[in-house]
């Protein structure tokens, strides 16, 4: 803000006057850079929108199982229960380490695949099952003889006081 006494003393100093344009040129070149910044911000905030609604949508529906939370209904780890399922011919393991459905489960809406990108930049890709696919697992494992920890006959204990 200029105060008359401002003015007065721009007006009447050459040097106040250059001092006072040199500083709002590089004002100016501040805000320049500034509003640049801001669009590549504005850029940047809608490229994580879009990931984070993907995420929001994809991983993060409840629509969605991991097999670690699958097998663990069963007593075991994801990586057994994926060679289980191997090897009874439901699913199989690609190259990059991705398991997926062999062609008779495939498009029956049993798991979805996934792809999404660390923080690093490196980009994943994993299978995850449905509540449909994870009833199909149940019943398929239960013609096999193989139920849920939930639904094992658990042993008397005997040792129990009281």
């Amino acid at each position: 803000y200029f105060t008359d006494e401002k003015l007065e003393e721009v007006m009447n100093d050459n040097e106040t006057a250059e001092k006072l344009f040199r500083e709002l040129k590089e004002e100016k070149i501040r805000n320049r850079k500034l509003s640049e910044m801001v669009d590549e911000l504005d850029a940047a905030v809608q490229v994580l929108k879009v990931k984070g609604d993907f995420f929001d949508e994809v991983l993060r529906s409840d629509g969605l199982i991991t097999m670690t939370a699958i097998a663990k209904d069963y007593g075991m780890s994801a990586m057994r229960m994926n060679a289980l399922l191997n090897a009874y011919g439901v699913q199989y393991k690609m190259n990059d380490g991705l398991w997926v459905l062999y062609a008779a489960y495939q498009n029956m809406g049993y798991t979805k695949t996934v792809t999404y990108e660390w923080a690093s930049g490196k980009v994943a890709i994993a299978t995850y099952w449905t509540h449909t696919g994870r009833e199909f697992l149940y019943r398929f494992l239960k013609e096999r003889g193989l139920l849920p920890k939930s639904e094992r006959i658990q042993p008397y204990n005997t040792n129990m006081e009281g």
